[in-house]
């Protein structure tokens, strides 16, 4: 018998699976990298070719469902949240030209797994 993912796996899971259903014509949102960070939250590298911003990174903190007690409501809503513009007022510049929003601060900027040395 297959294990069902944990939550935050779910989450990313509908997520991923959400992004392409989501996006509008003309616009690509590249996922470079994307994972579960920590029991609730979830980190996602990515670039959005109408923005013209660069790499992006996304943490977001999973306090509750979109929906109560669906996980994949909330990845959906995340994929909606990566279509819209980011403001420039909590914005954080990471290494590897990485630049962040979200539940971030310069003191705990995420760093993909597979870039850690």
């Amino acid at each position: 018998m297959r294990e069902e993912p944990a939550e935050p796996e779910q989450v990313l899971d509908a997520l991923m699976v959400a992004l392409p259903q989501v996006s509008f014509p003309g616009e690509e949102i590249v996922v470079h990298e994307a994972w579960v960070d920590t029991p609730r939250s979830l980190c996602i590298v990515y670039e959005h070719s109408l923005f013209g911003v660069g790499v992006m990174g996304l943490r977001i903190v999973i306090t509750v469902h979109a929906r109560p007690n669906d996980p994949q409501s909330t990845g959906e809503d995340i994929a909606m949240l990566l279509t819209e513009p980011v403001g420039t007022s909590q914005l954080h510049q990471g290494r590897f030209g990485v630049t962040w929003w979200g539940n971030v601060n310069d003191d705990n900027l995420p760093v993909p797994p597979s870039w850690r040395p």
